[in-house]
This record gives C-alpha cells, sequence and structure tokens, in this order.
C-alpha cells in the first residue's frame, strides 16, 4: 500500500506546482505589465515638460534668466528677486507655490512663469512654475 501512498503524493505536489505556476505566471505578468506602463507614463510626462520651450504671450509667459536673491522689502508682496546675471539689476520680484526658489537662492538660473502684474518702480511680479538651472 505504501507505493500507491506515494504516488498519490507525487500527484498533489505535481498538481499544486502546476496550479502555483498556472495562477502566479499570469499575477506576476499582470504586475510587471502595469508598473511598465506607469514608468512609461512618468517618462512622457517628463520628456514632454522638458520639450517645453515656447513662450505663450497671451498668458504674459516669461523667461528670464538672471540671479535668485531674496526679498527683504515688506512692501512688496513676492518672496525673491531676481537681478541680472552680474548681480547689478533688479530684473523682476519672483514668487512661487513651492519651494523652488528658496532651494535656487544665489544661482544663476532662468525662470518660467506668468505676470501677474506690476509693483514698486514698475517692475513685473512674476509667478514662477519652473525653474532650468545653468
Amino acid at each position: 500500500m505504501e507505493p500507491a501512498t506515494e504516488d498519490l503524493s507525487l500527484k498533489k505536489i505535481a498538481f499544486y506546482t502546476i496550479a502555483f505556476v498556472a495562477v502566479s505566471l499570469p499575477v506576476g505578468l499582470i504586475f510587471a505589465r502595469s508598473i511598465a506602463v506607469n514608468n512609461k507614463l512618468e517618462t512622457t510626462k517628463i520628456e514632454s515638460s522638458d520639450e517645453y520651450v515656447g513662450l505663450d504671450i497671451a498668458s504674459s509667459s516669461k523667461e528670464l534668466t538672471g540671479k535668485i536673491i531674496v526679498n527683504i522689502d515688506p512692501s512688496i508682496n513676492a518672496t525673491h528677486k531676481l537681478l541680472d546675471p552680474e548681480s547689478r539689476e533688479v530684473l523682476a520680484y519672483i514668487y512661487a507655490n513651492s519651494d523652488i526658489l528658496k532651494v535656487s537662492e544665489g544661482f544663476n538660473v532662468t525662470v518660467i512663469g506668468n505676470v501677474e502684474g506690476k509693483v514698486k518702480d514698475d517692475y513685473n511680479l512674476v509667478k514662477v512654475d519652473r525653474i532650468k538651472l545653468k
């Protein structure tokens, strides 16, 4: 009787192995496919944002190049100002809804954003959306 028991347990092992492979292989492929699709979407978003070059004049979008420093004038509702690359003249007063300006303080960069209006001494007030490092 022992040979029949061994044969039955080998059949069970073979059955469970085949069942495991039959279930786990498609699940693994679906999981891998979802990761690949998500990575492709993220890559597409990054590539499309890097390809943006043009200026939308209708929405007052601007690209300005200069050095970011902290604005210490409390009468102007801007956290920073942008100086020309030689740090001699104010180009615009700038602010952002994130910390991108704080991280870029003291660096020569290109800021991309929308003109929100004019401030003291007829300078533009720019809400910065993106920054390109030099």
